[in-house]
């Protein structure tokens, strides 16, 4: 998403509002389902399409993204706020939005010189 000031601003608010949207539709269709479904799920359909490609941002709107990933997990797996959810991402071996983000970076490819 591009916008006057050529930075990522836009497109981590539309990543946010989609993130809460696919989330909360997983929470809706699958709370009932067993832990490895909505895992799958999660990564699957909550992605952060194209975020690998953002450089130009605020630590503000960046850590607006990660509470959105943070509370989508949180409602699907019932996890109590204020839990520590690196502490949850390594128990649960997912992904967190960072490392989601840094292992779409190490997938482009490289420019041979």
């Amino acid at each position: 998403m591009l916008n006057d000031e050529s930075n990522d601003e836009d497109d981590l608010v539309h990543h946010k509002k989609y993130l809460y949207a696919k989330g909360n539709s997983l929470i809706a269709k699958f709370k009932i389902v067993q832990m490895r479904l909505n895992k799958y799920c999660l990564k699957h359909f909550c992605d952060v399409y194209g975020g690998h490609l953002w450089s130009h941002y605020s630590s503000e709107g960046m850590n607006k993204l990660n509470v959105a990933f943070n509370d989508i997990y949180r409602k699907l797996f019932k996890i109590k706020r204020g839990t520590s959810m690196s502490c949850i991402y390594v128990h649960d071996n997912i992904d967190g939005l960072k490392a989601l983000l840094k292992e779409g970076l190490l997938s482009l490819p490289t420019a041979i010189i």
